[in-house]
């Protein structure tokens, strides 16, 4: 009897191991996958990198550099924002508030039940803050402000689908519409501008507020530009496309260069016109811009990562995969780090190469 008890707790034990083996190796394999999912970066403080991807997120210690939280719930995220207060937030499918290294999901926004269902680009488009310190996000039910007072989501006055928001430097808002143009408001006062106001098209992309305070607007049929008079606006940015191209991100240098991310390739606006970059190397379309202090501009494509220098476009591992798409950003210290098709990268400067740091 008693050899039988023994041998039935060695096949238990057996059973017991086995099994735990092979949540292990599942374990190690979702984590793997979960890295080959990242899409998108974001900071907290000055210390940690957040990664999100389809398979939930990674919160990356930079100074231990180790993973320090991991997280496979929170998946749909497209962008990362924080707040001058401090406060990380994500938003995408959803909308979520990270915090001590989870992301606690908002269920509902200013009467909006947020659902799970899939809608192009999120339910969320896009978020910010003012200079006055209101958040906001633009959503497809409308505009809405965080009140840290009462600690909920109020709605703005524009209640049609939003992709974006800038403030003027006079202190105006402009509100980019998923369809219906741009509405400025100030000083309480609201002007609706479409396409019949000169605007290119009347599906908003991107806004951007130049430094010398005119307001750039990218929609789906071309570019244009609100001078504090009149609308000016180009359809293709230099590329021979004659129906208009997709411009979805706009980017200024410290020289006042204009920089477009379309559906064609990169454009730059300078001395009043525009230049193309067609294919050679092919970005096709910016996901991220950033100018380094050296005068670089670093731009995360769909085909890779790219570095602009006096002597033109520099593409760092050139993939032999059709899509590769890159994400790159920029700590509070000057690192940059970037997503590649197989991990995270750091960059090294005094090397001028990308090293893999997390894969």
């Amino acid at each position: 009897m008693k050899g039988t008890t023994t041998k039935i707790i060695l096949v238990m034990g057996l059973v017991l191991a086995i099994a735990f083996g092979c949540l292990w190796i599942g374990y190690k394999l979702l984590t793997a996958r979960q890295l080959q999912s990242i899409t998108v970066l974001g900071w907290e403080g000055d210390r940690y990198l957040w990664m999100a991807g389809s398979l939930g997120t990674i919160r990356w210690d930079t100074e231990r550099q180790a993973i320090v939280n991991r997280n496979f719930e929170c998946d749909g995220i497209r962008g990362f924002f924080a707040s001058s207060e401090g406060q990380v937030w994500a938003y995408g499918d959803s909308l979520w508030r990270l915090e001590s290294g989870k992301c606690v999901e908002v269920k509902e926004v200013a009467g909006l039940k947020l659902s799970r269902e899939w809608i192009p680009g999120g339910w969320i488009l896009d978020m910010g803050q003012t200079a006055g310190g209101a958040i906001w996000i633009a959503t497809w039910d409308g505009f809405k402000s965080w009140n840290q007072t009462s600690q909920q989501w109020t709605s703005m006055q524009v209640d049609l689908p939003g992709t974006t928001l800038v403030e003027g430097q006079d202190g105006s808002l402009w509100f980019g519409l998923f369809q219906d143009g741009v509405i400025r408001l100030q000083s309480g006062k609201m002007t609706h501008y479409t396409t019949t106001d000169g605007l290119a098209n009347n599906r908003v992309e991107s806004m951007l507020v130049a430094r010398d305070g005119t307001i750039w607007v990218g929609t789906r049929r071309g570019a244009s530009h609100w001078d504090g008079i009149a609308w000016q606006g180009w359809s293709s940015l230099g590329y021979p496309d004659p129906d208009g191209l997709l411009v979805e991100k706009f980017y200024e240098t410290r020289d006042g260069t204009i920089w477009a991310s379309t559906s064609e390739d990169l454009a730059s606006w300078a001395d009043g016109e525009w230049t193309a970059y067609p294919r050679s190397p092919a970005c096709f379309r910016a996901r991220t811009f950033l100018e380094t202090s050296d005068g670089s501009i670093w731009a995360g494509c769909t085909h890779g990562l790219f570095r602009w220098t006096s002597s033109g476009w520099r593409e760092y591992g050139a993939s032999k995969r059709e899509f590769d798409p890159s994400y790159i950003i920029q700590g509070t210290n000057g690192i940059l780090y970037a997503i590649r098709g197989n991990g995270i990268y750091q960059y090294l400067p005094d090397r001028d190469r990308w090293q893999l740091i997390l894969k």
